[in-house]
């Protein structure tokens, strides 16, 4: 009987009946599981889910789907538990299933918030390629898993690959189980695989060469931020698939995690910013990577108008025709100061809000036109 059991093969090859062994940590052990399969670094694994997450949430989906079609220690999928008569679909229905609850989750998140779909779409191409690449790859055969796995593992190994040859739902187990053989042979220290350092140093380099000239011909701090986070990111995943002999260090990989990740939140934030000025209201200000000075001395308004300003990548400066002495201020990795002007004896009649994020704002009081 031909098993209709959907596994992460059609992903890519290599990864035909994978398995989650190592469920200690935060995640599912999917991340630990793949890498271990294609001879990658697993903080390259997380941090590629981590980075897909900002695709509208196609890494989400991902690792959420590649964990309930992948087995766990006990041999058993989460999907079959979820939904017993999953396996008994036809492939196709099962792809269909999965496509179309991605497609959906895809759908829902860029429609209410700020994430891009086109990093979605960037990621199922580059998939594809890889998996063009990946055919004819096989699975590690059975006996050179005997030097890593004791003999519990080993049965469970069993019960799911006759499992998967019988399209049955489980197999009992076999009694008893083998005796541990009385001398066991030292499998080989696995052999050290050298670090990249130069290439650790030469991507981030190239990155930032390439966000310098975008900030000198685009002139937008946050796109010449974003230009050189993606090139590095692309160059780290790039020498992961073309490069087996030598790795980047991992210590280099947690860096580029933290600044995908930053880069994605500050776009997200700065693609959900006011557009303009006239949609927050008649008193308010938005600058998004800008440097620019916000002139309010001309300021013709009934006291006790809020005057907000909004400062999201910018380095801004607020000139007040006198002390503010209602203030109200909200920033997140934002530097917000007020500097004394010549003519801080006048009280201003207004209340200022200052929203800022990942932006230098300073209010410089008494100020003259």
């Amino acid at each position: 009987m031909t098993s209709t059991e959907l596994d992460l093969a059609w992903v890519h090859p290599r990864l035909g009946g994978l398995a989650r062994r190592d469920t200690t940590g935060l995640g599912s052990g999917l991340s630990r599981a793949v890498a271990d399969r294609l001879g990658f670094d697993v903080a390259l694994v997380r941090m590629a889910f981590i980075v897909l997450t900002f695709g509208a949430g196609f890494g989400a989906a991902l690792y959420g789907w590649g964990t309930l079609l992948t087995a766990g220690p006990t041999g058993r999928r989460p999907i079959d538990s979820l939904l017993p008569s999953f396996r008994t679909w036809s492939v196709g229905a099962q792809k269909f299933v999965v496509i179309g609850s991605t497609i959906a989750l895809v759908a829902l998140v860029s429609s209410v918030t700020s994430f891009p779909w086109v990093l979605a779409v960037i990621a199922v191409i580059a998939l594809s390629l890889l998996r063009r690449r990946g055919r004819g790859g096989s699975v590690a055969p059975a006996a050179d898993l005997t030097t890593t796995l004791d003999d519990d593992q080993l049965i469970d190994a069993w019960r799911r690959d006759m499992a998967r040859a019988a399209g049955a739902r489980s197999i009992l187990r076999p009694t008893p189980a083998p005796p541990r053989p009385t001398e066991v042979m030292a499998a080989a220290p696995a052999l050290a695989v050298p670090k990249a350092w130069g290439w650790a140093i030469t991507i981030p380099l190239i990155g930032a060469a390439v966000g310098v000239a975008t900030w000198v011909f685009v002139g937008s701090a946050v796109t010449a931020l974003a230009a050189a986070t993606a090139l590095t990111g692309l160059g780290a995943i790039g020498h992961a698939v073309l490069r087996d002999s030598r790795r980047l260090p991992r210590a280099f990989l947690w860096f580029l995690a933290v600044l995908l990740a930053s880069t994605g939140w500050l776009a997200a934030k700065t693609a959900g910013a006011p557009l303009s000025d006239a949609e927050v209201g008649p008193h308010s200000v938005t600058r998004i990577a800008s440097d620019e000075t916000v002139d309010l001395t001309g300021l013709v308004a009934d006291p006790g108008v809020e005057v907000r300003v909004v400062a999201v990548g910018s380095d801004v400066d607020i000139l007040v025709p006198g002390s503010v002495s209602d203030l109200r201020v909200s920033s997140v990795a934002s530097d917000v100061r007020r500097q004394a002007g010549p003519a801080t004896d006048v009280e201003w009649p207004h209340e200022l809000i200052i929203d800022a994020t990942a932006a230098r704002v300073t209010i410089v009081e008494g100020a003259r036109s």
